[in-house]
């Protein structure tokens, strides 16, 4: 019994249907689990780049934002990232109080069902903790993406949500909404 055991262990026969019936699954699998990854990785960086594109284009704004140029950036994040799902964007400007030692939030926009930051103080420590250090009456704009991706084969790995934070200081100092308070020390509404 152990002479034909060392036999069929040094047999260098064999059929090559069996190999490849026996190999393609798994070839095949490799195969499609490196699109996957591939296309995963993909749409993270176009998904960086394309909150990066939208936080410079609004830090360098020197007239006050309103609604319709929002929602002319959230349809610039719809067209760079092709998504499949509905992406959402929050932009909020957001300054930093020295005395509190806490963030403020001026304005924040929300489109794709998402919700704004709520004015003034910053109380979830999710965001402050992500924010840079600032100094007194430092502003930052501050953008937020959201996206799914989804694997379109199933190679054992699920769908999950690529979430981008971006803080651009503005180039004119504030950036407004609708309108511009009259002294830089009021509020903006």
């Amino acid at each position: 019994m152990k002479q034909r055991l060392n036999q069929f262990r040094r047999d260098q026969d064999g059929v090559q249907s069996i190999e490849i019936a026996l190999m393609f699954p798994l070839l095949a699998w490799g195969f499609l689990a490196c699109y996957i990854f591939f296309d995963a990785y993909r749409e993270r960086a176009l998904n960086i780049r394309m909150a990066d594109t939208i936080a410079d284009i609004v830090s360098r704004e020197v007239n006050p934002v309103d609604d319709s140029y929002i929602d002319g950036m959230y349809r610039l994040q719809k067209t760079l990232t092709r998504s499949k799902t509905t992406p959402t964007l929050i932009i909020s400007s957001i300054t930093y109080d020295l005395d509190n030692t806490q963030y403020l939030v001026e304005w924040s926009e929300a489109r794709g069902g998402s919700i704004p930051l709520p004015t003034g103080a910053i109380g979830d420590t999710q965001i402050s903790d992500r924010l840079p250090i600032m100094s007194d009456g430092d502003t930052i704009v501050l953008v937020q993406t959201k996206s799914d991706f989804q694997p379109f084969f199933n190679i054992g790995m699920s769908g999950f949500d690529l979430n981008e934070f971006v803080a651009a200081r503005p180039r004119s100092g504030r950036i407004c909404f609708d309108t511009c308070p009259a002294s830089p020390d009021d509020p903006i509404i």
